[in-house]
């Protein structure tokens, strides 16, 4: 569990909670939610665990940004996802953010899984076409015109990956 006090569990469980929101209405997540939460975490970091550990939630939010470039520069993720794993960062610290995004990564693939099996069969052939086209080529190759709605956001899956590192090996924030 997180080594905060509950205001400031609440605060980044709040912040998760509304990036997945957004990113659920809008398949995308506000900068202003991304920068505030990342804010907050340094903050909380320093209030409550003294100025040093700023220094890894700086690390964390560093590592953040890094983990996510190459897919940001790719295609694959937007932003928004790139700046949320920053701000989670910024909460957990980089040894933990790693685990949390590990985590991210197995929840972002059964949730694409999971909007593959919602398409409609011809959608599910493209996208199937796309994805070894990809793979091959190292970059997303094609825009389909598909909703947005009917694209996974990524920010639950982001989310999901901070949960399981916080509940099931700790908030990390000596790290």
């Amino acid at each position: 569990m997180l080594k905060l006090s509950i205001a400031a569990q609440l605060c980044f469980f709040g912040g998760l909670g509304a990036a997945c929101l957004f990113d659920l209405r809008n398949r995308r997540v506000p900068n202003a939610l991304t920068v505030g939460l990342a804010a907050a975490g340094l903050v909380a970091r320093g209030l409550e665990l003294g100025l040093g550990s700023i220094v890894p939630g700086l690390g964390g939010a560093a590592a953040g940004l890094a983990l996510l470039f190459l897919p940001f520069h790719r295609g694959w993720v937007g932003g928004g996802d790139v700046k949320l794993l920053a701000a989670i960062g910024a909460w957990l610290g980089p040894l933990a953010l790693l685990r949390a995004w590990l985590a991210a990564a197995v929840l972002g693939g059964l949730l694409a899984g999971v909007y593959w099996l919602r398409s409609r069969p011809e959608e599910r052939r493209t996208i199937g076409l796309n994805v070894r086209l990809s793979l091959a080529l190292g970059s997303v190759v094609a825009e389909t015109d598909r909703p947005r709605q009917a694209c996974p956001p990524y920010a639950l899956a982001l989310a999901g990956g901070a949960l399981v590192q916080v509940f099931f090996f700790g908030g990390g924030h000596a790290l």
